[in-house]
């Protein structure tokens, strides 16, 4: 089969989230499954790669010019919208490699959900925050479980984590593309 997976970050940028794709994507080539990986691009990276069986690409887009929107300049994640500019190098990617299922993992799936339209192939997710639910990803408000997701007081919250800035870019992001989940055909 003949698999896409879409992640945020992929190593060797590390974290929970990031190994779990590659170990799932390593495993499922082993297994003699076509396994292509579409990331956010991440300074010193090449572009495209093939590692352990896995083809590899790295995306820039849109969003990952803004400098202010990150911390880290190494870690430039996905943002809670369509990236227009990863939309279209993911149309070039399901091109040439013609997947039969999309396996998501974060926020990048926004950038895919208008091809699932057009290509009606099955899309996965698996959520490995509450991104999709909270513009922070941990559903905390200070030191307790968050009992109000996306409400106004999430942009008092992420200010706090963030800045004034990208708190209000994450939460109207993340609350006007949360309808477009029902594309997702499995959680």
């Amino acid at each position: 089969m003949k698999v896409l997976m879409l992640s945020d970050l992929y190593p060797p940028i590390i974290g929970g989230g990031e190994r779990y794709v590659e170990s799932l994507s390593e495993e499922l080539a082993r297994r003699g499954h076509e396994v292509t990986v579409c990331t956010v691009s991440s300074p010193g990276l090449p572009r495209y790669e093939e590692v352990d069986g896995v083809k590899i690409y790295r995306m820039e887009g849109f969003f990952q010019k803004i400098p202010f929107l990150f911390s880290d300049p190494t870690r430039k994640w996905h943002p809670p919208t369509r990236d227009w500019f990863i939309t279209r190098q993911l149309s070039s990617v399901l091109e040439a490699e013609k997947p039969e299922i999309v396996h998501a993992h974060g926020r990048i799936l926004y950038s895919f959900l208008t091809l699932k339209q057009k290509k009606r192939i099955p899309l996965v997710a698996t959520l490995h925050s509450y991104a999709f639910l909270c513009p922070r990803t941990d559903l905390m408000r200070g030191n307790s479980i968050c009992d109000k997701p996306l409400t106004r007081d999430c942009i008092a919250c992420g200010s706090g984590f963030y800045g004034l800035t990208k708190s209000l870019f994450s939460y109207w992001g993340t609350r006007i593309n949360r309808g477009k989940l029902t594309l997702v055909d499995k959680f």
